[in-house]
Order: structure tokens, then sequence, then C-alpha cells
């Protein structure tokens, strides 16, 4: 199958648009009424913020309508449907086919187009460059996303609207089979939209954009955009500040009298904690997130519901999104990936406490910022914090520039309505040759709704939930043909079908859990919605109608200055004498192997990642011929007997240097001779200082690499369940911690091989980069290599 990035069929479109003001404009919800929301697959996208002081009414950034959208678009199971929804359109899927250059047999008709892109387990010798430009259904969401191309400028491009399910990471990765779904639903489904009616509240300008097609008459395609300007200005009426009367419901307080089926109950629910709580003792997961399910066999009108949503729990990206089958309506919190300009961001939202109020209700700005400042220092709420960044930095490392990936808002308070969160900011430069698709597929599923390693902790939700997830934890956003992609995480969200509504909540269990106390948790983030669901059903049957604000004022948590600021990759080259070092980095199927890459390739090597699930004799082999001048073993989920061919690999006593990070390292201590046993407890997300043995290994450039560039005392990131408690004969002891003495570093007496417990690509170890360009500089000291380094080909 051809590339669709690379095809040149496309439809030039012609924009007109329309420019009203806000102050004369409907709310964007009454606009998505008068459309018919319900049965012609439109979609609401919003971010909303409060204002400082959490007192004032929600207010509105910016809205999106997508009005008569041209096609749909889902898919199941690598089966991808596409339905014509407006009768111009029908052409575009003879271009479309063309697009993706479909073999001849495909279903094809006038209105209606299916293709199968199927998936096959990317097992065996492969660069992760290859896995993740791979052929997936996110091709056929790049082709039509890409489909039409505005002849001229507009204030919003035209794209694909829609929602990511989190199941479709079964089209990336292998994992177990998936539970019952009772919804049945896609693992995505979006459309194409073209005429758009987009709100910029802080510019107070309303833009009307219509498109028209080559084929369409101009009268037509002029007729149809007058049609949508009047429709909007036809139902401004009201208060042209655009304030409605707020109804309170009495019952958004009381108890909710609504009967909710749980797809885990408290006894069960508490049994899956305990597995995964014995998962983390083990070393194969340093959190997880379980999820149990609501439903209520109730009748919910989704408008009036988003309606609730957005009055009481305004966040920065509200959705509704009329699907194939009822809607999908939320306030979610948290980004899951923006890619502007061709700038990566993810949002980590880990920490979070109450607003400092009165008994009155009133904000006490003291107690607020006394509130704030014990949030910053508490250390179990960092902890789990700078683990999410750290996850953060590996994902956008993935897919990004060398050395492009940066931190650039550093664990900040941000403040909400009713909570305060801890929140950072990681950015990176998009790799040439890949689009936010490629991003996504990085990213997914996002690690506040997974738990890392997210690979193994996947599994392990595959195993304990009794029910397919659905939508929940997936994502829902947009991707434009100017390639701007921007999305949120599934969460705080409800599935509303005729007669049934359902909701999914989650709880992020580590080391400290506590079962009871984490079913508590999830029964108070139900509580919010079950609340909203219970006053809509109140109000509705009153007749009463939740109010809408909207507002100039820029939301307290928006986007820094420098959104678009350029990201500049860093590559280190000095003290590289003819060639660069060359370095494969064995993945475990880890969270942090990427940004780990990354900072080999920023201290100026040359790397290529490779999944240790190849046959044992084709990777030895294969770096046989390519004799790099250093092997470095991934941290990752388990212990020694869990890294696919590294373990066996080591026992043949390779003749190439050798670096091993946690997993890896302790993998290096076994094949040794040594044992790895389960630490006193585990430590994740967390700085230990150690101390540094004078140790003066000879022949060992590594370990005297290690001595020498770091001080004798220093901080380090510890994530690690499982510990060295001893070594084998040939190895010797470089570093421990203070307190307990437990292994920290070690190496070889004779052969070049370091191992590290701890992580030297964490943010949390301020030394990290300067140890790994000494010990890249000590193996190319070593001598040098005559081989070339080929690159990887997909087998």
């Amino acid at each position: 199958m051809a590339d669709p990035q690379k095809s040149e069929a496309c439809v030039t479109t012609v924009p007109l648009v329309t420019t009203l003001s806000t102050r004369t404009a409907p709310d964007p919800v009454a606009v998505l009424e008068a459309l018919g929301a319900r049965d012609e697959r439109r979609v609401l996208l919003e971010s909303m913020g409060n204002s400082p002081d959490g007192d004032r009414p929600p207010t509105v950034t910016k809205s999106v309508v997508v009005a008569d959208p041209l096609l749909s678009l889902e898919a199941r199971m690598g089966e991808v449907t596409w339905d014509i929804l407006q009768e111009r359109a029908e052409p575009l899927l003879s271009i479309l086919a063309e697009r993706l250059s479909l073999p001849d047999g495909y279903d094809y008709s006038s209105t209606r187009l299916k293709a199968s892109f199927p998936y096959e387990p990317m097992i065996g010798l492969m660069s992760d460059a290859d896995r993740i430009s791979s052929a997936t259904v996110l091709d056929a969401l790049r082709a039509t996303a890409g489909l039409l191309a505005d002849r001229g400028s507009t204030p919003f491009a035209s794209g694909i609207f829609g929602a990511f399910s989190y199941e479709l990471v079964d089209q990336f990765e292998t994992l177990p089979p998936r539970a019952h779904d009772p919804l049945d639903e896609p693992d995505f489904s979006f459309v194409l939209g073209a005429d758009l009616v987009v709100w910029d509240h802080e510019l107070e300008e309303v833009f009307v954009i219509t498109r028209s097609f080559p084929w369409e008459e101009v009268i037509d395609a002029r007729s149809r955009h007058r049609r949508l300007v009047q429709l909007v200005e036809s139902i401004c009426g009201g208060d042209p500040s655009g304030e409605q009367t707020v109804i309170e419901s009495s019952r958004m307080e009381g108890e909710d009298e609504i009967t909710w089926t749980a797809s885990l109950d408290k006894e069960e629910f508490e049994e899956v904690v305990r597995t995964f709580l014995e998962a983390i003792r083990e070393g194969q997961i340093f959190q997880g997130v379980p999820s149990r399910s609501l439903r209520a066999d109730i009748r919910v009108d989704p408008i009036e519901l988003y309606r609730g949503l957005r009055q009481h729990n305004p966040s920065p990206y509200m959705f509704y999104l009329d699907l194939s089958e009822g809607a999908l309506v939320g306030a979610s919190p948290e980004t899951c990936l923006r890619v502007q300009d061709r700038v990566i961001e993810i949002r980590p939202i880990a920490g979070t406490t109450a607003r400092g109020r009165r008994v009155d209700g009133k904000l006490d700005t003291d107690t607020d910022d006394r509130l704030a400042l014990a949030l910053s220092l508490d250390r179990k709420e960092l902890a789990e914090h700078c683990m999410l960044v750290d996850l953060a930095r590996n994902d956008v490392a993935r897919v990004s520039t060398i050395g492009s990936t940066r931190v650039v808002q550093q664990i900040d308070v941000e403040r909400y309505a009713h909570v305060q969160h801890l929140v950072s900011r990681v950015r990176g430069q998009l790799q040439e040759g890949y689009d936010a698709l490629h991003a996504y597929r990085a990213v997914a599923n996002m690690g506040t709704l997974t738990g890392a390693p997210k690979l193994r902790a996947m599994e392990l939700i595959r195993l304990a939930e009794p029910e397919s997830r659905g939508f929940y934890g997936g994502a829902v956003g947009y991707f434009l043909s100017d390639g701007t992609f921007d999305s949120c995480i599934v969460i705080r969200s409800a599935r509303v079908l005729d007669h049934q509504i359902l909701l999914q909540v989650g709880a992020g269990i580590v080391a400290a859990s506590v079962p009871d106390r984490e079913f508590d948790e999830t029964e108070r983030k139900a509580k919010a919605l079950k609340l909203s669901v219970a006053a809509v059903q109140e109000m509705t049957s009153g007749g009463g109608r939740i109010g809408y604000r909207s507002s100039a004022q820029r939301r307290t948590c928006d986007s820094s200055p420098e959104e678009n600021e350029a990201l500049e990759g860093e590559i280190s080259t000095e003290g590289w004498s003819g060639r660069r070092p060359r370095v494969v980095v064995v993945d475990h199927r880890d969270s942090f192997v990427f940004i780990l890459g990354d900072q080999l390739a920023r201290a100026g090597a040359d790397v290529v990642t490779v999944r240790c699930d190849a046959a044992l004799e084709d990777f030895a082999l294969w770096v046989q011929e390519q004799n790099p001048d250093l092997v470095v073993l991934s941290p990752g989920p388990g212990g020694p007997r869990d890294t696919g061919f590294t373990l066996p690999w080591l026992q043949t006593d390779p003749d190439v240097p050798i670096l091993g990070v946690c997993l890896g390292h302790q993998a290096l201590a076994e094949a040794g001779g040594g044992v790895v046993a389960c630490a006193q407890e585990p430590v994740h997300g967390k700085t230990s200082t150690i101390e540094v043995a004078s140790t003066d290994l000879d022949r060992n450039p590594l370990a005297n690499a290690f001595v020498r560039s770091i001080n004798p005392v220093l901080e380090v990131a510890r994530y690690h369940s499982l510990i060295v408690t001893h070594l084998g004969p040939n190895d010797v002891p470089l570093a421990h911690t203070r307190e307990g003495k437990e292994v920290m570093a070690m190496a070889h007496r004779t052969r070049p091989r370091l191992g590290l417990q701890f992580h030297p690509e964490s943010i949390l170890t301020p030394t990290g980069a300067p140890l790994i360009e000494a010990l890249l500089q000590a193996v190319m000291e070593r001598g040098a290599r005559s081989s070339n380094f080929t690159s990887l080909l997909r087998n």
C-alpha cells in the first residue's frame, strides 16, 4: 500500500468565510442543536477555563462546531468503513481509494468504501523507526485528513474530528485478547469536516467557514454558505453578551437517586488492586491504572448533559461527539497530544489538592496558597508527577529530532474551579518523515490511564478488567489538513445511548496504595459525573436549561507565550574524531527506552533501537555484523528472565562493550552469577543519595569512566522493585546507597561492562547527561572498529 502522505491525490477547495461578532453570535451549543446534532454526526469541541479566584462563572476561549460533515469513517479490528453523509461528497471516495492505492477487490459503492488494514504482529529484528512507520489503520485517517486542500488561507483548516478508542492499541502492539465489549465500540470514529463555525472568544469573533468543490456550481456553494450564516444569526436572541440564566439543581449536592450497575463491585475491584500491588512488588510495573464502568438504564439528553458538565465541571477540553450510535460527552482536564508547526507537546497532570475555601464557600487566598505550596512539596505527589514527566519525555523523544525534547514548564500549580493540579509541559520537534499520527502512535495509550511500563501495564489491565474500555482512556480531537493535531484524554466523560448511560473511572495504583482507598477514589471520581447526570434529569424534567457564559478573558491555565517556539535539537560532536559512536539500544518493552536513546544520540551517538523479542541467533549475528561501539540494555518490566534474548545472549559472553540500566543492570548481574531479588520496598520516581567507590579497573574503561566522571556522592533517580543482592565472582560494586548499602552500580573486573541500577536518563538525575557522554568517550577511546554500522532493515 502506498504512503498516503506522499500521494498527490487531493481535492482543492475554495473557502468562503464570513466573520461575525461573538456579541451577536449565539452560543455554540445552540448552534449545535439547530444543526440537528443527534442525527447528522456533528461535533462540538471547546476549550474552557476558570477565573483565577475560581469564583466567577466558567469562560470559553475557543469553540468549533463541525456543520454538515462530509463523510464518516470507523475502524473495527483493521476493517475501515467510509460512509458518505452529504451527496456532494460522493466523488471523494474514489479519490480516497487512489490516495491509499487500495488493491483490487476492495468494497466500493457511490456512498460507501471498505478496506482492510490487517495488523501483522511485529516480532523479530526490526528497528523502532521501522516499527513506528509500518502500515496500520492510521493510514486511513492520514489519507482522509489530507483529502482537502484550501486555495488560500483560512482561520481554521479542514480535517477529521472524532475519537480514538483505548483498544486501538491492538493495531500497534500484541496484547492479550480484548474483554467483552457491551457497546461494540469501534477502534476509532471520525468525520471529515469542511464546513465549520469557529468561535475565538478572546478576539470576540466567530468565523463561518464553508468550502466548495470543483464539481459544485458556484451558486450552490454560495447559497449553502449563506444558509449557514443565516442559521447562526437567526438563533442569536436573548442577551447579546452571551449570558443565559443559570439554573442550579437541588440534587447537585444531594444524594444520587439513579440505580447504577458496576462492572466491578467493591470486593472485586479491591482484589484487582491487590493483583496490581503484587505486580509492582515483583517489578513488573511501577504504576497501574485499573478501572471500572458504571451503567444506568435511563434516558439522558446528551446535549443537556454537555451543558451541565460545561457549567459545573469546566475543563480545558470539552467535547460533544455524535457517533453512529449515541453520543460521547466529556470534560477532560488533560492533553493527550498536541502538534502544531511540527512541535509536539504533552502536558502531564498528576498531583491534586482542593482549593482553599472558607466555610461559606468563598475562596480564602491565603489558605489556597498554603494548599498549593503543600502540594508542590508533597514527596508522594512529586514522585508520581516526575514519573509521568519522564514517561512524557520518553514518548516525545521517540518521534522527535535528536536533542529537541525539553521540559518547558516544570511542576507548576494550575488552579481550577474545584481543585489545583501539578502540571508540566514537555515538547519536541517532530522528525522529518513523521506526522501527528506517528506521534499519536508513539504516545498511545497515555500513561495516566495505563500506568508504566505501558506495555506490561496494558497487559495487566486486559487480564483484570471484565469489559473493554471503549473510548475511555483513548482520545478525542482533530487532525487538520495543515498538519495541526490537538487531542485530550477521554476521562470525566459519559457514553450516552438512547436508554442507557455509561461512565468509567479508574485509580492509579502505586506501591503505597491501599485497596479500599483506591476503590473510594473511583467512587469520588464517579460521584461528580453521577450528580451531573442526576442534575440534568431533574432540570430537563422541569423544563430548565443550564446556562452559558462567553468571555474574552484568558483562562488561568492558558498556553504559555512561547506556544509556537521552535525547538532546536542539540547533538554533541566534540571529542569525536572521524565518526560518531555506534550504539545499539535493546528495548525490554520499557517506557523510558526512547529518552535513554535520545540522551545517547544527544551526546553524539548513532543509535538504533531494537526490541528484545527477536530470535537470539538473529540478534547475535546482527550485532556481530554491526560491531557497535556499545550495546545498551534498557530498563523494563519484570526480572532478568523477562528480557527476551538478552539474558541468553549475555550468557554467551559477547565481545562488545555493554551498559545495562536498571533491568539491564540486573540482567548483567544474573548472567555473571549474581542474585536478583525483591528489594525491601519498591522505589519509584524518587531520588536517593549514592556513594561511588574509588575502584580502579584498568581493563574496564566503562567502570573507570563512571568513577572518574561523577562526584563521589550524588543524587540519582530510582525506578525499581528488584535489586541485585549478590554479585558474581567477576563483578565488583562501584556505588551503593548511603543508608541501605544497596548496589547502585557494578562492573566486570576485566570486560567493558557496566551496570547502573539508577536511571541516568531521568530528569531527576542531574548528572545523567555528562555521565553518558563520558561513557561514550570511554568506549571510543577503547579503539577504532572497522565495520560499517549499516541501517537495520525490516525483515
